[in-house]
């Protein structure tokens, strides 16, 4: 037996084949809302108007993908931290969705009562004789309840503070002045050629970064389209840096 807490008690979505008569249009522009509040509603009326087309709502969050950094980047920083302590694990479930097979063999264990979802917040934890004593406040009942389990899993994903990963190459950027995190403190300042902003404010020429480190500037940074496009980004910016492009480098941190 099985038991999951979860803040919110949302699991991912599943991902599904899209058909070729499904995509939806890209209705993200540069007069679309600058709010967090805006962008839900803009998103859900979408939504409606592709269930009335018989379109899955997928093809909705899809359409963002080549955009969600653009959109990112146009949000206010008030409307940034809006959108991390309040959407952001609604966006997750959504657009980081599990593999169809997954989620069956998810949805089975729960119906045979093998796995149960809690919406709740941890608030002690304590082992005795081999097994963990697990209390939690359950948001459904509003009360506070009590698990005994043989094994807990940590499944809340990586360390979103930068300041708080135990890696000692970033420890070192901070400790030597060479670098400092962004104002999400999601990862590192960079401009916009990607070179590091150092504790003064200053950007780094021999120091550039791509990928999780931009997680604050770019926000979906993590798999490998994002991250391929950044590198080639990079390496032209570089070429043309050291005399060996042609000079018409693009911005690692692009912008629409």
């Amino acid at each position: 037996m099985v038991h999951v807490i979860s803040q919110k008690g949302l699991f991912p979505q599943a991902r599904r084949q899209q058909r070729p008569d499904e995509p939806w249009h890209l209705f993200w522009n540069d007069k679309s809302p600058r709010s967090t509040r805006g962008l839900l509603r803009l998103i859900r009326r979408q939504i409606q108007d592709a269930a009335e087309k018989g379109i899955n709502w997928r093809s909705v969050i899809d359409c963002l993908r080549p955009v969600t950094q653009d959109i990112w980047r146009s949000l206010p920083l008030a409307e940034q931290k809006r959108f991390l302590r309040h959407a952001r694990v609604y966006w997750d479930v959504h657009r980081h969705r599990v593999a169809p097979e997954i989620a069956d063999i998810l949805a089975d264990m729960q119906s045979e009562g093998r796995v149960f979802l809690h919406r709740g917040a941890i608030t002690r934890y304590s082992e005795d004789h081999g097994r963990a004593k697990i209390q939690y406040w359950d948001r459904e009942s509003q009360s506070r309840k009590k698990l005994r389990v043989d094994r807990v899993i940590n499944c809340t994903g990586s360390e979103t503070d930068c300041r708080r990963i135990d890696e000692s190459l970033i420890t070192s950027l901070f400790v030597q002045g060479f670098a400092r995190p962004d104002a999400l403190f999601l990862g590192l300042e960079v401009d916009d050629d990607g070179a590091l902003i150092d504790y003064k404010g200053i950007p780094s020429h021999p120091i550039y970064a791509i990928g999780p480190t931009l997680k604050g500037c770019l926000w979906e940074t993590t798999t490998v389209p994002e991250i391929r496009e950044q590198a080639a980004a990079m390496g032209e910016y570089l070429a043309a840096k050291l005399g060996h492009g042609s000079g018409g480098a693009r911005s690692v941190l692009k912008t629409a």
